[in-house]
């Protein structure tokens, strides 16, 4: 089991795979369930979550510069209730670079989003979008900027976020199926 998050670009006109490089933190933690995402110019976001020894950890993320060739320090996503270890994240990046991020809290399965704001390079404050027990969640991002997210909890429900108005709908049940745990956008 490594530790660490590591990133490796492959270059195309080269066909082959640049050298490793750690993106976390040296390995104090374990990390889990790394996630990346890119925009069309080339940044990416990688977010994952860091094990404080139990079943529940913080959001940590780092960012890519394409300009620079180089990721930016990581750093972790302020909540105050941690995200559940072992749940999957969702990333998603629009035309415009703005990322949204979910995920699951531990203890409750609440859904939670935050969004990577482009003027201040920090993720806003992360918002409960649902409170009732969730598995996995999907997220999409149009070229609007404006996002769906999918997620199972008792059927597969789904919310809507503005870019205008930088809410969230209220979340709609899509599939009333008292099986469905999972989805995928």
């Amino acid at each position: 089991w490594n530790a660490d998050v590591w990133s490796s670009r492959f270059d195309f006109d080269a066909g082959s795979w640049g050298a490793a490089v750690r993106v976390s933190l040296a390995a104090e933690n374990q990390w889990a369930n790394p996630v990346v995402a890119a925009d069309r110019f080339g940044n990416a976001h990688a977010v994952w979550v860091a094990n404080d020894g139990g079943s529940e950890g913080d959001v940590w993320a780092a960012r890519f510069f394409a300009d620079a060739g180089s990721w930016g320090p990581p750093s972790s996503i302020p909540v105050a209730v941690k995200a559940d270890f072992w749940a999957s994240l969702a990333l998603a990046i629009g035309r415009d670079g703005a990322a949204i991020l979910g995920w699951r809290l531990a203890g409750n399965g609440s859904v939670v989003f935050s969004r990577f704001l482009e003027p201040s390079m920090a993720w806003d404050t992360p918002r409960v979008v649902w409170n009732d027990g969730m598995r996995e969640v999907a997220l999409v991002v149009v070229p609007s900027g404006d996002a769906v997210a999918l997620w199972g909890s008792n059927g597969a429900r789904a919310a809507r976020f503005s870019v205008a108005t930088s809410t969230w709908s209220v979340p709609e049940t899509v599939a009333a199926n008292e099986g469905c745990r999972e989805v995928t956008a």
